[in-house]
């Protein structure tokens, strides 16, 4: 059963501080904790007190939610990943999804519909001066040169999100599968995800999500250890 954690409690002039043990209740959904206890990468609310060893952070209390991060104990912790339009990152903050807009100004466009980067679009101006096509002076731009090409999402190899046609226009390359994002992969425009490791997340037992959709073995633990056994899942330990 999961356990709201107690704010301590004033009775007949005394303080009441209940004992709520170390690791035994949830974190909040933005990694609260009771005083004196800091939210673990396992989810759970860990005692702090002077001397004792780190306590890893999750993803939730360091305000993460895409990507990997240091857990503050010397381990990586995997925060997930972001749908389209976001990108990890991209919207300022490492590690948090978020996208950026930009504008017609900031990319020197004066014609025809361009990315948002944000899964939108943009106006950028209607007809071009006579004698000049919209493309002519590059993607939304009026110029002399040569017409424009069209181009594809198929002939750019690119699956997902918004891009621009080369010629004044948009087009939507669609959406990513579950466990895929859009630019996942380190592509932009192109669903995928980076898989983790055992070693990044700290664990060294039992099996484990990649983060894309896989299991992956972390390993046995030796004798006298068991997995899970200090209360930290998938790291081996013994109980108290």
């Amino acid at each position: 059963m999961r356990l709201a954690w107690l704010m301590p409690a004033t009775l007949a002039g005394c303080l009441f501080q209940p004992d709520l043990g170390d690791g035994t209740i949830h974190c909040g959904s933005a990694g609260e904790c009771p005083p004196g206890q800091a939210c673990g990468a396992d989810g759970n609310c860990h005692r702090i007190t002077s001397g004792a060893s780190c306590v890893p952070l999750a993803c939730a209390a360091m305000g993460k939610n895409c990507g990997a991060t240091s857990d503050g104990c010397g381990a990586t912790v995997s925060c997930g990943s972001c749908s389209a339009p976001n990108v990890c990152g991209g919207g300022g903050p490492a590690n948090v999804c978020g996208c950026t807009l930009t504008t017609c100004a900031a990319q020197l466009s004066d014609c025809g519909e361009m990315p948002d980067g944000c899964g939108g679009s943009v106006h950028c101006g209607g007809m071009c001066p006579v004698g000049q096509t919209c493309g002519g002076g590059g993607a939304n731009k009026c110029g002399t040169g040569a017409m424009c090409t069209l181009v594809s999402c198929l002939g750019l190899a690119k699956n997902c999100g918004v891009i621009s046609d080369g010629c004044g226009a948009t087009l939507n390359c669609g959406s990513c599968p579950p466990n895929k994002s859009c630019g996942g992969g380190g592509v932009a425009n192109v669903c995928g995800c980076t898989p983790v490791t055992c070693a990044q997340l700290a664990k060294d037992c039992g099996m484990i999500s990649d983060g894309c959709g896989a299991m992956i073995d972390c390993g046995s633990c030796r004798h006298g250890d068991s997995c899970g056994g200090a209360g930290l899942a998938n790291r081996c330990g013994q109980s108290n």
